[in-house]
Order: C-alpha cells, then structure tokens, then sequence
C-alpha cells in the first residue's frame, strides 16, 4: 500500500491539513489513470444495467391480471412472486457476491450477474404453473444479487469522495427512475405484443403474450452484458482517515467486527431506508393494478402513466440529492445527507398518503410523482454516506448488508402486506387503496425517525471527504 504525493497536502509532524484545495487536488492525482470522459461512460453503462434489473422486477407488476387469469392465482400468490421469490436468495447470495467484489474483478462479477438474471427471466416466459414461475423468480433473485454492490464499489474507485455523489446518484437512477422506465418499456412491450398475438415456437411452444414479454426482455439483457467488456476494472482507494483507525500492521477488520464497531449508525440507517423502501415497493407495486381495478385503465395505459410518474419524481429527486450531496459535502459540512434524508422521508410521506385515494387516475398520478421526488433523494445519500464510512475492503460486502435487509425488509414483505390487507382485512380487490394507505401509515413515519437518530452517529464517526486524502491500495 503506498500513499500519493502524501507530503505536499499533509503535515505529519501537526497531524493537520494544509488546505481544501490542495487536498482536493491532491486526492484528484489518485485517479489520473482514467479519463473523465471514460469514467462517465462507466457509469451510463452501470446505469443501463441497473435499469434492465428493475426492467426484469418491475414487468410482474403489470402482467397482475393476464398472470392471474391464466395461472388462477390470488392477490397473495402475486405478491410471493413479486417479492418473496425474488428475495429467497437474493440476499444470501448478494452477501457471498458483494464480498467476491471486494477480493475479484468486479467486471466479471457485473458481466455474470447480467447474463445469469437475463437467462432466468427469459426462462420465466416458459412458466405454465405458479411453481414454475416463483423458481423463475427466486433465480432472477440470484442473478441480480451480484450488480449492485460490485457497480457501487467500482463507482467510488472511479471518483474522488468528494464527487462521488453525482455518479451514485446516476446509477442509482437505474434503481429509482429506473422503475418508471420498466414501466414505460413494459406498456411498450405490452401493446406490441398484444398487437403481434401469441407466438410460437413450431413444435414446441406456444407463448402467452405475457410469456412472450419475458422471453423478450431477457434475451435484450444476455446480449447487453457482452458490453462489459468494455469495461476496466478500476485501482481500489479508500480514505486516509479510515486507515488510521487501525495501526499499519494489524490486519484488516472483518465485516463483523466492522459492524460491531458501527452498530448503531449502520443498523439504524440501514433500517430506516430499508422501511421506506418498502413503502415505495408497496407503491410501486399495485398502484398500476389499482389504476385498473379503480379507473378502469387498461395495463399499458397503466404502465405509461405510472412509468411517467416514477420517471420524473425520481429523475427529479435523484438528480436533487445528487448535486445538494456533493456541493454540501465538499465544504466539510457532516451529517448534511442525514438531514437532507429525513426531510425527504417526511416530505414524500403525505403525497404517499394521498396518491392512493385520489378520486381520478390523473390526480393519484401526478400526487405519485411528487411522492417518488422525495423518496429517490434518499437512496442515493445512504449510499454515499456508508460507503464514505466504510474501508475499501468492505465496500462491496456493507452494500450487501443493506441488499439483505432490504430484501427481507421491502421486497419480500412490501408488496405482500398490501395483498394481506386486501385479501384478509378489507376482503375485496377493489379495496386496494385502503390497503396501500394503511401499509404507508404503517411504516413511513417510523422510516424518517430511523434515519433522523442515525444522523448524530454518522457525525461523530464520518471523515470529512473535502480534506481527507485517498489512498491507493496495492492489488
């Protein structure tokens, strides 16, 4: 491990810094093996394919009723393979993958996460049974559980901590806006090939239109993932004031002693997004289906208006968070995407309220939109903010903690509260609504008050990133 041009921008003798912008330029000199143009790039790739994992989650949610239909299936039986099947193994897996992105190359792992999850939903589009089709999900799961922590820990080795907001925030459109262009993308699909018929494979198969959307969309994401081999894997850096936690010959800390030492403000943190993204799991999947069963929309015409609302709240909130992060982080301001978090979390959570029972399709979307702007400014922030905690080596392992939890957390149970609620409470599909009301009220306000007791925490135990020098880790 050596340090970089360490004597221009630190004085050992005083233990102090020199300056901000010395510091700046000096943590710039650990990434001069890449161009800015090229490090962009990385990320649109990333973005891309963050984007088609949420393309091959979100297509359930508007195939509700056609699955429904053909399959027998309850409102119950939906949300197991939204969420439950998804998550079986996604969270074990995505603990053994995030830690193989911290010790192997991270561009296979991305290349393999791809092509596997795509090869899984294509395989969906031959499910004839609901037992068919949740082992589809459940290896989905186990694709996808592989891209997100091996693309956040290449992002904060492509750029120094004090701009790293910016392009997490860009992937993370993949996961937050990305949901309103699955959506889009999926009506698109759903017209097209309602328009075609069903389609068959002489001899073999005849495929449902349904079964025809997943064939499709998995085929497009095999093909995407030979463009990671454009792709180069980055030097590993992390901050100098981490590595002065420990004396330079002791050996790294595991995860679990990690997490011990940063038990309250991880797990704090940690569950309190992983409870507002449960909220916007529930969200995002039956609003669409309560636009059908309410206002009488078709599933594209569903698609598009939900899709458009994701799309632009999210964009909006992202791109927000994105800039606010880093323009206050790069003045030594601590603790300023906590509080940024929690009034996200209590601005976004009355519109949440209200989308569900607006009395027209129009309203509920455009009260969804300003809900989505302030949940996506959220994601983004935890994220940088944990991984400007966190040394290098266990970057890609504390992103799949938070791939556990909430998969445990929101995905398995998002969706399936607001089934129960349907099915067991009010007892009738048109009462949807009821049931996403009372699964927000449940878990929004407890979210905001998670993230606001991390916040003090995170300020004891935070560097400063506009002065902390990186460091450039042997490999």
């Amino acid at each position: 491990m050596f340090q970089l041009n360490e004597q221009s921008f630190y004085d050992k003798s005083e233990g102090t810094m020199l300056g901000v912008g010395a510091d700046v330029r000096a943590a710039e000199l650990g990434f001069s093996w890449r161009s800015e143009p090229y490090a962009w790039f990385v990320v649109a790739v990333l973005t891309v394919a963050s984007t088609l994992s949420m393309a091959d989650r979100m297509l359930l949610v508007l195939l509700v009723e056609p699955i429904k239909h053909d399959l027998l299936l309850s409102d119950t039986q939906i949300s197991l393979l939204q969420g439950f099947a998804f998550t079986l193994l996604y969270a074990t897996c995505g603990l053994l993958l995030g830690q193989a992105a911290d010790r192997s190359n991270r561009r296979f792992i991305m290349a393999a996460s791809i092509f596997g999850w795509s090869l899984a939903t294509a395989g969906c589009g031959f499910a004839g049974s609901f037992a068919q089709l949740f082992v589809g999900r459940v290896s989905v799961g186990v694709g996808e559980a592989g891209l997100a922590p091996a693309a956040t820990s290449t992002i904060m080795d492509y750029f120094p901590p004090q701009r790293a907001a910016r392009p997490i925030a860009c992937v993370s459109l993949g996961s937050v806006a990305g949901n309103g262009m699955a959506l889009i993308l999926g009506a698109l699909l759903i017209q097209t090939i309602h328009t075609m018929g069903p389609f068959s494979i002489p001899g073999l198969v005849t495929l449902r239109p349904w079964q025809s959307i997943f064939a499709l969309a998995g085929a497009l994401g095999i093909v995407y993932s030979g463009l990671f081999f454009f792709v180069k894997e980055a030097p590993r850096h992390t901050n100098r004031s981490l590595e002065a936690e420990r004396p330079e010959t002791a050996p790294r800390d595991s995860l679990l002693v990690f997490l011990r030492r940063r038990w309250r403000l991880v797990g704090s943190q940690l569950l309190g997004v992983c409870l507002i993204s449960l909220l916007v799991l529930a969200l995002h999947s039956w609003l669409p289906t309560l636009f059908v069963r309410r206002f009488g929309s078709t599933a594209a015409a569903a698609g598009y208006a939900y899709g458009l609302a994701v799309l632009f709240g999210s964009l909006g909130g992202v791109i927000v968070a994105g800039f606010l992060g880093d323009a206050l982080v790069s003045r030594g301001i601590r603790g300023v995407q906590h509080k940024i978090m929690t009034s996200a979390a209590i601005l976004g959570f009355v519109p949440a309220i209200a989308a569900p029972l607006m009395h027209t399709m129009l309203a509920s979307v455009l009260v969804a939109a300003v809900a989505n702007f302030f949940f996506a400014m959220i994601f983004p922030l935890s994220t940088v903010s944990l991984q400007l905690i966190t040394p290098n080596h266990l970057r890609g392992q504390i992103y799949a903690v938070y791939i556990m939890m909430s998969s445990i957390i929101a995905y398995a149970c998002g969706p399936t509260i607001v089934a129960l609620f349907t099915d067991y409470v009010f007892k009738s599909p048109s009462q949807i609504h009821l049931s996403i009301v009372c699964t927000v009220a449940l878990v929004g306000p407890l979210g905001a008050f998670l993230i606001n007791i991390s916040r003090k925490e995170y300020v004891r135990v935070a560097p400063t990133v506009a002065k902390d020098p990186v460091v450039l880790e042997a490999t």
